[in-house]
């Protein structure tokens, strides 16, 4: 234990106690932590309570003062002991001093190590700075260029405008087209009350003639159906078509954010490169799809009209059977026919009224 110690060195009374055990049991286990004890030094200081090396060289020094002061005291004490031992005492005082000059001047070439590697840091961001500056000079240079590609898509845009307008036009020439499908469907219409009425003078001998009528009522309702389609069709162009005005407006606002992001960050160009040129390819992507849709539409259409066509030939044929049958029935019989149907009260298959009730309705 060290002895006589003054105020302020009080605080570290245990560094100094643990550097004297150190002294006295160098090699040996420490009873309060178990560990082996090195020899007494500011590196020891250092991994046993942490701190600076030159904190600890400081307290070394302390250490040592604090050593000479307290063999001072117990110089009448020395009587007992062995000329030899004050004489190694000494020694290992010696030598734990050229120790701690050692550590101080290692410590020393390390703080002057550490100097020379901050100086060379500082030289090598000035001279990273500078390569920024030179490679900020050529993204300025890349962003004139990216400006002036900015303006070529702008004239890409125009020209998407124009498809646009062409797209319109070919919209309203197949609206156009519809209107007179509708009108040659009412035609049609009007053509096969025409048929009803020929039929409704028919009797109920003839089932067979009444079941070709059925069939064309159903093949009529059949034909408003695809007429339906076609129309929708139409209207389904018609919103392709606005849903493509969305996207060529969608499109400008891309190019306006293209713009501003090549203001705000001059970094970033190759990406705005091929954000544009995407855009590019989705344009003509969506004009080959458009066309496509519009000949779809083009050929339903088509095939609604040959529907007609065909439709109208099998009610000619139809009406042909029916006069060649009423041709074949006798004079006696027609003319029995005849009156049959002017007295029964007949129903008719198409608009479910008899005879009687349409001839008083009128």
């Amino acid at each position: 234990m060290l002895l006589s110690l003054s105020e302020s060195e009080e605080r570290y009374r245990d560094r100094f106690e643990y550097l004297s055990r150190c002294m006295v049991n160098q090699g040996q286990t420490d009873p309060e932590t178990g560990e082996i004890l090195p020899k007494p030094s500011a590196r020891a200081l250092m991994e046993r309570f942490g701190g600076s090396m030159n904190t600890n060289n400081d307290r070394m020094t302390e250490f040592w003062a604090i050593v000479g002061r307290n063999l001072e005291l117990r110089k009448a004490d020395f009587g007992g002991i062995p000329e030899h031992m004050i004489q190694a005492m000494g020694k290992m005082l010696d030598q734990s001093r050229e120790v701690a000059v050692t550590e101080l001047k290692e410590a020393r070439a390390a703080f002057e190590q550490e100097k020379a590697d901050y100086a060379a840091e500082v030289q090598k961001q000035k001279e990273m700075i500078h390569s920024l500056g030179e490679e900020l000079a050529n993204l300025s240079a890349e962003r004139d260029k990216a400006k002036a590609l900015a303006a070529e898509h702008a004239d890409t845009i125009g020209a998407m405008k124009q498809v646009e307008a062409d797209l319109r036009s070919t919209l309203a020439a197949e609206q156009t087209r519809t209107a007179s499908l509708e009108n040659e469907k009412t035609n049609l219409q009007r053509e096969a009350v025409t048929k009803a009425d020929e039929i409704r003078r028919l009797n109920t001998e003839l089932t067979d003639a009444k079941r070709i009528a059925t069939d064309l009522q159903t093949r009529n309702s059949l034909l408003e159906g695809d007429t339906a389609k076609a129309k929708a069709t139409a209207e389904s162009a018609q919103r392709e078509n606005e849903r493509l005005s969305a996207d060529n407006k969608e499109l400008s606002a891309q190019l306006t954010s293209i713009r501003d992001e090549l203001t705000r960050t001059e970094t970033r160009r190759w990406d705005s490169e091929q954000r544009l040129a995407k855009a590019e390819s989705q344009l003509h992507t969506q004009k080959d799809e458009y066309t496509a849709r519009i000949e779809k539409l083009t050929e339903d259409l088509l095939n609604a009209s040959a529907s007609e066509k065909s439709l109208r030939s099998q009610v000619t044929y139809q009406q042909a059977q029916i006069d060649r049958l009423f041709a074949a029935l006798p004079g006696e019989a027609k003319k029995a026919r005849d009156e049959t149907v002017r007295d029964e009260d007949t129903v008719d298959a198409f608009d479910g009224k008899t005879d009687k009730e349409r001839k008083n309705k009128k």
